[in-house]
């Protein structure tokens, strides 16, 4: 079993600094035992900073970005270019950056891409199922204000209790799906 590790940092850019550093490791350690790293990364405040220290660290890092694989453990159903949008938010902030290919940031459609929430969630899920090893290397998740991880909510509703986690939850903004 992996024993915690608790780390408190003085402010939210020393925070993503660390972070960030860990996550080039934990990709690096992963490629250089074999492994084509899959990753599952979050939005928000907190994400984009980790995502800039990503992009800022990156030519030092040693990770082929070409082989690492980026998914997304939740997403507003809302346009592509939102800036709503997790899938956006890392791109602008390294996915770009680092250069990785198209073909390995599997997004979650946006509306004009599928029918519905739950048609964006069932290609998602098909795309998982032809896509994903069955584990991820790394999986950042955050904590939103209201308590929610990856849109996965405290106490929801009876009725959302028993949903598949690849459906969505709706929220005043926008619906999101969870992987």
């Amino acid at each position: 079993m992996i024993e915690p590790l608790i780390e408190v940092h003085d402010d939210d850019r020393a925070l993503a600094t660390a972070v960030a550093g860990e996550l080039l490791n934990r990709l690096a350690d992963a490629q250089a035992a074999g492994r084509v790293p899959h990753i599952s990364l979050t939005g928000g405040t907190i994400a984009v900073k980790v995502h800039e220290e990503v992009a800022r660290l990156a030519p030092s890092s040693g990770v082929d970005w070409d082989a690492v694989h980026v998914w997304f453990g939740d997403e507003r159903f809302v346009a592509r270019d939102s800036a709503d949008r997790n899938a956006g938010q890392a791109r602008a902030a390294f996915l770009d950056a680092v250069g990785v290919p198209d073909a390995n940031i599997h997004e979650v459609p946006a509306t004009g891409e599928a029918a519905d929430v739950d048609a964006a969630a069932a290609a998602y899920a098909a795309e998982l199922e032809a896509h994903w090893p069955g584990r991820f290397d790394v999986m950042m998740l955050g904590v939103g204000p209201d308590g929610h991880v990856n849109s996965l909510f405290p106490r929801p509703p009876p009725a959302a209790r028993h949903r598949s986690h690849r459906r969505s939850h709706r929220l005043p903004q926008a619906p999101r799906r969870s992987a």
